[in-house]
């Protein structure tokens, strides 16, 4: 029996990560926090991040890919 296929990938949690960070800062969150802003239950962040600061980590670790696009994002937005 295979797994079953996620619904959520972990790119959608930890741009979740990053939004909740960016409302409560990185000390204030909770994996609930996270997980609600995500639509997944805490568990699913236990399951393939093991701690907050795994998944900390792991939000640390995808933030340089994501400069680039909100460069981007920016430009798009205000023209100068």
């Amino acid at each position: 029996m295979s797994p079953r296929p996620r619904e959520t990938t972990d790119e959608e949690i930890l741009a979740a990560t990053g939004r909740v960070m960016q409302r409560l800062g990185p000390t204030q969150i909770t994996l609930a926090d996270v997980a609600q802003e995500a639509g997944v239950v805490p568990a699913t962040l236990i399951q393939r991040f093991q701690t907050k600061r795994g998944l900390l980590l792991a939000a640390c670790r995808s933030a340089p890919g994501a400069v680039p696009q909100q460069f981007a994002e920016a430009r798009a937005k205000y023209g100068s």
